[in-house]
């Protein structure tokens, strides 16, 4: 368990794709009945998904310069970035040096990137919270995106009903005699394998097979 004090919530913002894609009406399934018992187990009916040439980092530089504008705070004022995303722009170089350029924030700005999925905007906000609360970093963004349409195959019945693709941002400051935020934490890497991308890491390199999309 983890309590951090002295940071709080300042606002948050989100940037979607305009494209929907129905589960319903998803080729992958059988017929409707098997789509219906899908949705009925997940809870989603329908996710959002990006052109080819838009990237998660894309989407979250709208969703920053948006909460940037609403709060009113200047680019410069940011003193540290957390970028939560498995579907970054590169292997490397991190795709938080990149958004430090694109954002405009200052050349001493604390980036990161926090590869992690489902659990990613838990494990940063204490991430982020847990630097912040000592006052060394008054104003911070935490990032959470994906782009997981991209990075997964259209045969691939686990994932595709699942995961969609979004940008949030959330901003952090630090502050005196707020409600502590409070964290507990629980992993599991048994199953692993359920959404795992296979190819592209070091220890299935991608190549030719691996980027057939099989019908």
């Amino acid at each position: 368990r983890l309590s951090i004090s002295n940071v709080r919530i300042a606002g948050m913002s989100a940037c979607v794709p305009a494209n929907i894609e129905e589960n319903l009406t998803l080729p992958i399934f059988s017929d409707e009945q098997e789509a219906r018992k899908v949705i009925a187990s997940t809870g989603i009916e329908r996710h959002r998904f990006v052109d080819e040439d838009v990237t998660a980092s894309d989407l979250s530089v709208k969703a920053v310069t948006k909460l940037l504008d609403d709060l009113g705070w200047n680019a410069d004022e940011i003193d540290c970035l957390y970028y939560v995303c498995t579907s970054r722009d590169y292997i490397a170089p991190q795709t938080a040096c990149i958004l430090q350029d694109r954002l405009g924030l200052r050349n001493d700005c604390f980036v990161i990137d926090l590869p992690l999925g489902c659990s990613g905007w838990i494990y940063g906000m204490s991430v982020a919270s847990s630097m912040m609360s000592n006052a060394t970093f008054k104003k911070g963004l935490l990032i959470a995106a994906e782009t997981n349409t991209q990075n997964r195959s259209r045969q691939d019945r686990t994932v595709r009903p699942l995961f969609g693709d979004a940008a949030t941002v959330t901003a952090l400051e630090f502050a005196n005699n707020v409600t502590p935020m409070n964290f507990m934490f629980g992993v599991d890497g048994s199953g692993y394998q359920a959404v795992w991308a296979k190819h592209g890491g070091m220890r299935h390199p991608a190549d030719v097979d691996s980027v057939i999309d099989v019908e």
